[in-house]
């Protein structure tokens, strides 16, 4: 049963985490440890901590600290808490600050999603637009410039 659920955990987290689906087998071992912490959880929260005769139901109690122990240590080297986050961030702008990291960012398409971002309707667009319509229909570069030694201003 706690395969089922381990899966579930993990598509769930490559689906808010693209980047970690290159990572299958610590996916796999953090899964797992999750899946079979919560259903041992479970299980004491259905049965109790203690049996019948008030003695602590220590091989349960036992398999979830160690099932515990292995989720959070997964879940730190997959960089799933704040400060392994955290570290993880500084590491790869380290090492994109010095070259040995290349983002992934197509170029072209971000590119192309900018121009598509500015279409006609943008105003700043449209005045460009209109500025080498302009420009287009009047050829001559005198047409109705003021000279730049002159003031406009005058009476």
């Amino acid at each position: 049963m706690y395969s089922q659920v381990a899966a579930a955990l993990v598509a769930g987290l490559v689906e808010q985490r693209p980047d970690l689906a290159a990572h299958p087998e610590a996916l796999a071992s953090w899964g797992d440890a999750e899946a079979r912490a919560a259903l041992l959880r479970s299980r004491l929260d259905e049965h109790g901590m203690f049996n019948d005769s008030g003695e602590a139901r220590e091989n349960l109690l036992r398999q979830l600290d160690r099932f515990e122990r292995r989720a959070a240590d997964a879940r730190q080297r997959l960089g799933l808490d704040p400060r392994s986050e955290a570290e993880l961030a500084l590491l790869r702008a380290r090492a994109m600050r010095e070259g040995q990291l290349v983002p992934s960012v197509d170029l072209g398409q971000l590119a192309k999603a900018g121009r598509a971002a500015l279409d006609d309707s943008d105003p700043v667009r449209a005045a460009l637009a209109r500025v080498r319509a302009e420009a287009e229909s009047n050829p001559d570069p005198d047409h109705e410039r003021p000279s730049p030694d002159t003031d406009e201003r005058q009476p």
